[in-house]
């Protein structure tokens, strides 16, 4: 049988290593909840920085259809209302709300999903012949959606022949 020294009790040098102390295992929780937290926010982030992405990278190929939908037809849109120069943009009276694609996902929810998305990008065209002597309107579309906390852009200019804008600078 084993006699304990209460002197090794007493100044701390009798300790069964076979454990953590409660001081030991409190910093560890505290250490992996801060990192669990600083793991979900940067998720968090990642999540929204690619759902940005995503809604600009839309936007975009939304106002290059646009254009390209312009410059094919130009006779659709009704250029009288571009009277002359101006330093400011005249709106071509071209707005309206995106489509979803033609190709729709399989499952019903995504597709419902895909077509809200799709729903909540506006576009609209703005023209303006910038002097006298220009050959050509310049034409600005925009592509609009409800980003996070705010509205956001995307503008795309091109130009066209000033003589394919039929009744450009004419009242």
């Amino acid at each position: 049988m084993r006699v304990l020294d209460t002197t090794m009790i007493a100044s701390g040098r009798f300790r069964d290593r076979g454990g953590f102390t409660l001081l030991e295992v409190l910093t560890a929780l505290v250490v992996a909840g801060v990192a669990t937290t600083l793991f979900i926010q940067l998720y968090v982030a990642s999540v929204d920085l690619a759902k940005n992405n995503r809604a600009e990278r839309v936007a975009l190929q939304l106002a290059r259809e646009f254009v390209n939908e312009i410059v094919a037809v130009p006779q659709r849109v009704d250029w009288s209302k571009i009277e002359g120069p101006t330093e400011g943009l005249v709106d071509l009276g071209l707005m309206h709300f995106a489509e979803m694609p033609s190709t729709k996902p399989l499952e019903r929810r995504a597709g419902e999903h895909t077509k809200d998305f799709y729903e909540g990008f506006t576009v609209e065209a703005s023209g303006r012949i910038p002097d006298e002597n220009a050959q050509f309107v310049e034409l600005v579309v925009r592509v609009g959606w409800q980003g996070k906390r705010k509205m956001d852009y995307v503008a795309l200019t091109s130009a066209l022949p000033r003589s394919a804008a039929k009744g450009v600078g004419r009242p």
